[in-house]
């Protein structure tokens, strides 16, 4: 036992301890220096590059995820207009799946068209495969809004949905007139008057 005024030495201290105990204790590491870890340049991109790399690969899975709950909305749809297809709501419900998913099909096609950039077949095929895909989905909805908005020619929701429609199936005139007679019931629509400023100067 210590005496009260000898205090006990450390635990890195090796007085009182035989020859071959400061041996095993320098064979084990126990008086091994302890480097403190910093993180190098190196690890800091390997990490901003690894956050990078999950945020893109996570953006593709929320993609992925989204267009197989469209199709299966999609799918629900149909069998609700097959039912009655006289209901102007179900064929509005039907062509919102059909509209998004075209959306995301032809956006990078239409992001191309619509700035005025020339999309060469041969170095973008990815871009007319999206095209062709999305166009298929968008006339499909045009379909169902036609008929919807026949059935109820003042309801700007249905009216709506298929200018945009027409927009995004890069059918300008078609979206102008239809968003110019949503203008007629609702002079203060934004997002209309900024969308018929857009296609005034994209057909002049």
């Amino acid at each position: 036992s210590h005496s009260v005024d000898q205090p006990p030495p450390t635990p890195n201290s090796n007085s009182g301890s035989t020859p071959q105990e400061i041996k095993d204790s320098e064979e084990s590491g126990m008086f091994e220096d302890k480097k403190p870890e910093v993180s190098s340049d190196t690890e800091t991109d390997y990490n901003d590059n690894k956050q990078m790399k999950y945020k893109e690969y996570s953006d593709e899975l929320l993609v992925l995820d989204r267009k197989v709950i469209l199709e299966l909305a999609i799918k629900e749809a149909e069998q609700a207009v097959l039912l009655d297809g006289k209901n102007p709501e179900y064929r509005h419900a039907l062509s919102v799946y059909l509209y998004e998913l075209g959306k995301i099909e032809s956006e990078d096609f239409n992001r191309e068209y619509f700035s005025f950039q020339k999309t060469n077949p041969y170095n973008q095929p990815h871009l007319l495969e999206g095209k062709e895909k999305g166009d298929k989905l968008l006339d499909k909805a045009i379909v169902n809004l036609e008929y919807a908005v026949k059935l109820e020619p003042r309801n700007m929701k249905y009216r709506k949905l298929l200018a945009w429609s027409y927009y995004l199936r890069r059918k300008l005139k078609k979206s102008y007139y239809h968003f110019q007679q949503i203008l007629k019931v609702d002079p203060f629509d934004t997002g209309v008057i900024f969308a018929l400023k857009d296609l005034k100067e994209r057909t002049q």
